[in-house]
């Protein structure tokens, strides 16, 4: 800042009131809003000159400038650190934090730069992006945005107007790097449900390279109040903040340990060792090689004009019948030993009811038709696999009441799903949204849901939510957090388990001891900007303890593509499709 070749005399004095010394010394100032890297190298530049603190009072002193330093609220943690054989674990009992009470703790990162890798180090960061990715260090990519995805998906109990990105789901909470022969592979064991996955490289936020998580510990979501162009919008918080504990584990290799399969191979052993993965003298007897799963469309909605008025009805695009002929078609040629999956057959086809209280679809046969398909398909030696929701209900009725068994939000209403545009990532209106059950609920419903598939006479059953859907209930009298519906999630799949065989739709790693397969699991990672190229940790991790089939091939963008990841990957193959005598106008 100089006054030389000023003659603005509006300029001069608001530059005379604001540094007294500059009509004898030209300054440098630092502009609004400057960058965390910037300041961090003019930092390092300072401490290198020997430019301290006092330093910096005398200068402010000496030029008259006033410094206010705001108060900024204080946090007492514990953590606790463990050498465990050969692997660090890392405690914070969430019990023990202190703080004011005029402040409520949201987000906490835990040893963010615990490994960081600097610009001359070579290696890797291992993201559980869908199957994995590898972001290279200093890749050079720093006009793109950070890696940063929550483990399990979304909440869908907060509400998301627009979803900023289509993407593949973090599975696994786990986080990896690769630094020349070494590296570390980590694995939350506690606090999973809250954490996201974060990674940047140099010349982004900082000079290093670094992977690891951030955990929500206060829900937070915007409500807007009034109507037209009255509206505030007003920040709303969860009640109270998680006090549980938060924990991660990091294992360390060299050499072939510290490449991707090696972190898969460690984290495999730890795991199985733990009983959070099925070993060798677990594993199920029925486990197939490599699944086939053929997958039939039953009942649809379909909307009819009535007299000129538009009303939803359905229409069947398999009947059970219609399904037995296929399953004698296929025998016939010598197929056997797939599942059948059977989606839309219950309770009003793919609008339907909950799942607790099971009826076979009158359109599509009725309970005679669905016995003589189960019969059929035992006959053949493959199995019939009704695909049920269990947590988003598009319909009330058939036991549940969404003003007593629904999910509420933030704002106390009740939560939904919807689906979203994939064009524009907002919210769509071509198909309703569903309520969401409370995860309070779920053991119950599961019970209800055990009893109808054995009055039924079916010994099989695939969950299309329970194995990935993940919500908090802010209900104020039955107020749940993700980590306390993870636990309730987990008794409704051991009590399905225990009464018969359970496939789930994808699934969160906590599902995999109580599945005897999973459907639809990614073969890919999202394609993030940063990533550099994807890799099957997931693959390598799940391979042997669990079958698994990737999406339907007939809907794959890339059929090729898919097909060959999913031989590679061992995954199963799988379709969907319907019957070609019905038909869609």
């Amino acid at each position: 800042i100089t006054l030389k070749g000023y003659t603005d005399e509006e300029y001069l004095a608001a530059m005379r009131e604001k540094y007294v010394r500059v009509e004898e010394y030209d300054l440098y100032a630092l502009k609004p809003g400057i960058s965390e890297l910037i300041l961090g190298r003019i930092r390092t530049i300072l401490d290198a000159a020997g430019y301290t603190a006092e330093d910096l009072a005398q200068d402010n002193l000496f030029h008259g400038i006033e410094v206010q330093l705001a108060e900024r609220p204080s946090f007492r943690l514990s953590l606790e650190y463990r050498l465990e054989g050969r692997s660090l674990r890392v405690d914070v009992p969430l019990d023990r934090m202190e703080h004011p009470d005029s402040v409520v703790p949201v987000r906490m990162n835990v040893l963010e730069s615990f490994g960081a890798a600097s610009r001359q180090e070579t290696g890797y960061m291992l993201v559980p992006d869908g199957t994995g990715a590898l972001i290279y260090l200093n890749n050079g990519k720093t006009g793109v945005n950070p890696y940063a995805a929550q483990v399990y998906g979304a909440d869908p109990s907060i509400r998301a107007p627009i979803r900023t990105r289509s993407a593949e789901d973090v599975l696994v909470p786990a986080f990896g790097m690769k630094r020349g022969h070494t590296g570390f592979i980590a694995w939350i064991e506690s606090g999973d449900a809250l954490a996201e996955i974060q990674a940047s490289v140099s010349g982004v936020t900082g000079d290093y390279n670094f992977v690891g998580a951030s955990f929500r510990l206060t829900a937070a979501d915007t409500v807007s109040l009034g109507s037209g162009y009255e509206t505030d919008r007003l920040t709303v918080l969860e009640s109270a903040p998680y006090r549980g504990r938060i924990a991660i584990r990091y294992l360390f290799g060299s050499g072939e340990a510290a490449t991707y399969s090696g972190m898969a191979a460690l984290l495999r052993d730890h795991l199985v060792a733990a009983g959070l993965l099925p070993g060798e003298a677990d594993r199920r007897q029925d486990l197939p090689a490599v699944p086939l799963q053929v997958g039939l469309l039953g009942s649809v909605p379909k909307e009819r004009l009535v007299l000129g008025v538009p009303v939803l009805s359905k229409e069947a695009l398999t009947t059970f019948g219609q399904a037995r002929d296929l399953v004698l078609d296929l025998a016939a040629s010598g197929v056997s030993g797939y599942d059948l999956l059977f989606v839309g057959g219950f309770n009003g086809g793919l609008l339907s009811t909950t799942s607790a209280r099971l009826r076979a679809e009158t359109l599509l046969g009725g309970t005679r038709g669905l016995a003589s398909l189960a019969d059929t398909l035992r006959a053949s030696g493959s199995r019939l696999v009704p695909s049920l929701p269990l947590q988003a209900v598009p319909r009330s009725g058939s036991g549940f009441a969404s003003v007593r068994d629904g999910t509420r939000d933030l704002s106390r209403d009740i939560a939904i799903l919807s689906a979203y545009n994939p064009m524009n990532h907002a919210r769509s209106g071509e198909r309703p949204p569903s309520w969401l059950l409370s995860p309070t609920r779920l053991p119950d419903f599961a019970n209800s849901l055990a009893d109808s598939l054995d009055d039924l006479s079916l010994d099989a059953v695939s969950l299309s939510d329970a194995g990935s859907l993940l919500l908090s209930d802010f209900d104020p009298d039955r107020a749940v957090n993700r980590q306390e519906a993870r636990s309730l999630v987990l008794q409704a799949l051991a009590i399905l388990s225990e009464s018969g065989s359970l496939d789930l739709s994808r699934g969160n790693l906590y599902s995999i001891p109580y599945a005897r397969s999973l459907s639809s699991m990614p073969v890919s990672d999202s394609g993030f900007d940063l990533c550099d190229q994807s890799v099957p940790f997931l693959p390598l991790l799940i391979r042997g303890t669990v079958a698994f089939t990737g999406r339907p091939l007939n809907y794959a963008g890339d059929y090729r593509s898919q097909f060959l990841r999913s031989l590679e990957y061992g995954a199963g193959l799988s379709w969907l499709v319907f019957s070609e005598q019905a038909g869609l106008t």
